[in-house]
């Protein structure tokens, strides 16, 4: 496998993938101030929390129908895909580098809104909650993948 097929696949791996998670999440509060000018109300942030988590995932799959990747990248992100689908916990754990992200801003900013704290406080027990899940998972998935071996 060439070097930038591995490094396309490393973009969704530790630390590569939790180091742009973090840094999408600090951008959330900068894009929703441009936006909102601070004058919207926390329900609309929520709001705009979701629909850029969606951008989050929407985005991927409209660049893999514009650019040809090589097929094994393909493949491997077919592959996570499908694991995705399969269990929750794997996308739930990505929350946890979003709400770093935003907590790493607020705070370097000194700017926590009750709406910003929120969705930091779910983004970061739903994604630890989701890595805890996803790592119980992956650990019986290779307990059963060891004894099929056998």
């Amino acid at each position: 496998m060439k070097h930038f097929d591995r490094l396309l696949l490393n973009l969704d791996e530790p630390p590569i993938g939790a180091l742009w998670r973090i840094a999408a999440g600090a951008a959330i509060l900068p894009l929703w101030r441009i936006m909102a000018n601070d004058t919207a109300p926390g329900w609309a942030f929520v709001l705009f929390f979701l629909v850029y988590l969606f951008a989050l995932r929407v985005a991927p799959a409209v660049m893999r129908k514009i650019i040809r990747f090589p097929p094994p990248v393909v493949k491997t992100w077919e592959e996570r895909r499908w694991v995705a689908k399969r269990f929750d916990s794997y996308q739930w754990q990505k929350l946890l580098w979003i709400g770093c992200g935003i907590a790493l801003f607020a705070a370097w900013e000194r700017t926590f809104t009750t709406a910003a704290l929120m969705l930091t406080v779910i983004s970061i027990g739903g994604g630890l909650l989701g890595l805890i899940k996803w790592r119980m998972t992956t650990a019986a998935l290779q307990a059963a993948q060891a004894s099929q071996a056998r």
